[in-house]
């Protein structure tokens, strides 16, 4: 399927990613101020092209954002949907942390400023972050908020229990809006997959049976996947990323398929 690649760090240039080579790579690495933070110029910068881009041809489905320090693409991405969508984000962090200097978007960020500023999200959940960062997280959400998100933590992943919840979670939510998927591979075990964060301890099994009741009953507006090695890894490793990549966009294929010609 067609599919974006948005190249912040240099990453793609190792020959582990050759199958990201196949598709459309935008070459970002020249932006100043995109390495967690998001420069406000370098934003507006940004938004502009996807505006350009949605007008003249649409964007792709699939877009692939670097490492994890560039998983706030997901909120520019989003503000391009012009349906109402279930945000669904599969992570180790909240990425719920108001920035802790000046007032921009950042890879910590972008799941909060999201649900505050894009109305067409109906709601919000995230999977896989321990039990304290959840804690966390809901004494800085907004009470206004509170209602819209829901958390599957990496303890309920632990204990088996993280599918038959989302499937409760996913019930709930309105068929007629589609699902916004956005994977940060930092949710993963390290046996899986190497990051540049802390990962947590998903496993593909467990991995393909969550993503496998995303796909199910909603058509899927997007999926942004993130958590690439650091800029310095070895081929084998980029290879194992890329991998995960194509694994991730095969197991949602039928979804992103769906109401397409």
């Amino acid at each position: 399927m067609e599919r974006l690649i948005l190249n912040f760090s240099g990453i793609y240039e190792n020959e582990g990613y050759e199958w990201e080579n196949t598709g459309e790579i935008w070459d970002l690495t020249h932006l100043q101020g995109t390495d967690g933070y998001l420069d406000p110029e370098t934003e507006e910068y940004l938004r502009k092209k996807f505006r350009e881009r949605c007008k003249n041809q649409g964007l792709p489905k699939i877009r692939i954002l670097d490492n994890g320090n560039y998983h706030y693409m997901s909120k520019l991405l989003l503000e391009t949907v012009k349906e109402p969508c279930y945000l669904l984000v599969f992570d180790h962090h909240t990425d719920m942390q108001p920035p802790a200097l000046l007032p921009v978007l950042s890879c910590g960020s972008w799941v909060l400023e999201s649900m505050e500023q894009i109305d067409l999200i109906s709601g919000v959940c995230v999977i896989g972050p321990p039990e304290e960062a959840i804690l966390t997280a809901k004494g800085i959400l907004p009470r206004k908020e509170m209602d819209r998100v829901e958390f599957i933590s990496e303890e309920t992943l632990h204990s088996h229990q993280a599918a038959e919840k989302l499937e409760r979670i996913l019930k709930k939510t309105d068929e007629s809006h589609a699902i916004y998927l956005s994977f940060d591979k930092d949710v993963l075990s390290k046996n899986v997959t190497e990051t540049t964060w802390d990962q947590g301890i998903m496993d593909r099994g467990q991995m393909a049976e969550l993503l496998a009741i995303c796909g199910k009953g909603h058509q899927l507006a997007g999926l942004d996947l993130c958590g690439e090695p650091g800029r310095n890894c070895t081929k084998v490793q980029c290879a194992v990323s890329s991998e995960m990549n194509r694994e991730i966009i095969r197991l949602m294929e039928p979804a992103l398929s769906a109401g397409q010609d």
